[in-house]
């Protein structure tokens, strides 16, 4: 079965990521990287970013590195896959997730397959032979073309058609990389640091400004809202808060 094209609205990906089977992940846009302009509390809660762009032919050098051991890197060979697995490549490499067992018996075990020793392409066709993950993509299907393997885009150079593409910034293991799975292995951008998203936002804003897309989309795979509000609501009950504090939360 073929994978439809799908749209980069926050509330499809967030309807998509729980009908994989993960639990307490939303997905939220972020309007601006401009220091103070995004929420500490979303930043906090972040587990990876997704840079949505208008492709073009990148012409500069980036340097390619091997994967560290547990990273999840997979090469984009099925078409029309590039919005799910630029999630995957967040979720898979989240930590937190599932530390508090909430990646969910599907991606769990996913998981564990990739870390059987599976090459980059190999993993990028076992994702788009993966029934639970192709239909849950499915699902949310649009009409027009809006993503492409690379033997697509092959076809598309010279062509007025607009294509559009996938990548994820994320932390992992102290360090921060950048995962697109058109290249032939992972970027890495930097030691993480105290603020990881202040080692991602140099090389987003420099791909914003070398293509100057202004339909360009920049979103964040987080903690759901939901999961946020009752955490502080149980800190505050824990801490004695009183009935006003608990009303307004």
């Amino acid at each position: 079965m073929e994978w439809t094209t799908i749209e980069s609205d926050p509330g499809l990906f967030t309807e998509l990521i729980e009908n994989i089977g993960v639990k307490n992940v939303g997905v939220e846009e972020v309007w601006s990287l401009e220091d103070g302009c995004v929420d500490p509390a979303l930043k906090k809660a972040t587990h990876g970013l997704i840079y949505l762009f208008k492709w073009r032919a990148d012409t500069e050098e980036r340097t390619i590195v091997d994967c560290p051991d547990g990273l999840f890197f997979a090469k984009q060979v099925v078409q029309n896959a590039c919005a799910t697995q630029a999630i995957l490549s967040i979720l898979m490499n989240a930590g937190d997730i599932a530390r508090k067992g909430e990646l969910g018996e599907a991606l769990s075990d996913f998981k564990a397959f990739s870390a059987a020793g599976i090459d980059s392409e190999s993993l990028g066709l076992a994702i788009g032979s993966h029934d639970l993950i192709r239909n849950a993509h499915n699902a949310f299907a649009r009409p027009d073309p809006f993503v492409m393997d690379p033997e697509e885009r092959k076809n598309l150079l010279g062509k007025s058609e607009e294509v559009y593409h996938f990548v994820a910034y994320i932390p992992f293991q102290g360090m921060v990389y950048e995962l697109d799975g058109l290249k032939p292995g992972p970027i890495l951008l930097g030691d993480a640091g105290e603020d990881w998203w202040n080692v991602a936002k140099p090389a987003i804003q420099a791909r914003m400004a070398r293509y100057e897309d202004i339909t360009s989309v920049l979103l964040s795979v987080c903690r759901s809202k939901t999961a946020r509000l009752e955490e502080e609501l149980a800190a505050i009950v824990a801490s004695g808060g009183d009935a006003q504090q608990i009303s307004q939360l």
